[in-house]
């Protein structure tokens, strides 16, 4: 009867009802990137890993969502492209890179490589340019950059390419702000062999102007003694006579 047409279910409709719960599921589950607002808020910043799980989830839905998918799909595609062509860059900047792209070969040595801070400006600037979302991959070289242009911009404030051939000037800087930025050269990523070799001599040429500065006090000390010795024994042996 009435009873048993309630509880009829139409072929296929458990398997429709599962489709759709899937659906709300992953639209509720990543509301926050979905939903974002990014006039509002700027780019969205997210790991390249969320994405790829966000794009691996929907396209396991076997239902047309519409404009959500597609978008993702799209930012996806950006990001996965960016990451064909620098992961190797990441490697070598020391950046972990959960998400592997299927071209890269991840037990690669690229640490032996000489990185040039021009490599990793021309990498954020293409990200920048054509990935609608602010990788976090992105944001750490971003922050390598801008650390490793402070150290070379407080180098040049001690000692620029002009002079530093320069000899025996006085000294500008104490030695404790050379000896922490040389220090400091170790956390540099990016080539600064020419920076720290001015560096490095600016340090050295202090250290010399120190010890030739305190040479000549020494000297000028012991003359002056010497002078007020002689001058004391001179008026001793005039008193005597």
């Amino acid at each position: 009867g009435e009873t048993e047409k309630s509880e009829w279910v139409l072929d296929g409709e458990s398997q429709l009802a599962k489709i759709i719960k899937m659906a709300e599921s992953w639209l509720e589950k990543h509301n926050d990137v979905l939903n974002y607002d990014s006039r509002r808020n700027g780019k969205l910043c997210l790991p390249l890993i969320r994405l790829h799980t966000i794009v691996e989830e929907v396209n396991q839905i076997p239902l047309n969502i519409g404009n959500p998918s597609t978008k993702m799909n799209r930012i996806f595609s950006q990001a996965d492209e960016w990451m064909k062509k620098y992961y190797p860059l990441l490697k070598r900047c020391g950046i972990e890179c959960i998400y592997v792209p299927s071209c890269a070969d991840p037990a690669s040595d690229y640490s032996s490589k000489t990185l040039k801070i021009s490599e990793l400006a021309s990498a954020i600037t293409d990200a920048d340019s054509n990935v609608s979302v602010d990788l976090e991959e992105v944001l750490k070289m971003k922050e390598l950059v801008e650390r490793a242009q402070i150290w070379m911009s407080q180098v040049n404030a001690i000692v620029s390419k002009k002079d530093s051939r320069k000899k025996g000037k006085q000294e500008k800087h104490s030695m404790k702000e050379i000896s922490d930025l040389i220090d400091e050269s170790l956390t540099i990523v990016v080539d600064i062999t020419d920076e720290l070799g001015r560096l490095k001599l600016e340090q050295s040429t202090t250290l010399s102007w120190r010890l030739q500065a305190q040479q000549n006090l020494r000297e000028i000390t012991t003359a002056f003694n010497n002078f007020r010795q002689e001058r004391n024994d001179v008026c001793s042996g005039a008193a005597e006579s």
